[in-house]
């Protein structure tokens, strides 16, 4: 068998660097992961299943909601045009 190559010993800062580095980006990962957690209980989508039922509900949740913030823009707009002298 040949010998072993020494272990390359990376300077201290660097592994500093490097750790610090690594805890960081998974301290963010595990924030977003569990505000998506957050999101997803209060929502109560979790514990639903995928069914073509809850797909359907799920649509048109997103379809009045969308319809609410159109609302609220043409509100917006018509008021503003009875301002206009």
């Amino acid at each position: 068998m040949a010998p072993r190559p020494p272990p390359i010993s990376m300077p201290p800062l660097v592994n500093n660097i490097s750790s610090k580095l690594r805890n960081r980006l998974s301290f963010k990962s595990a924030r977003a992961a569990y505000a998506e957690r957050e999101i997803l209980k209060r929502e109560n989508r979790a514990a639903r299943p995928l069914t073509q039922r809850n797909m359907d509900t799920f649509l048109i949740e997103q379809d009045l909601h969308d319809a609410r913030v159109r609302r609220a823009e043409n509100l917006h707009v018509s008021q503003w045009l009875q301002q206009l002298p």
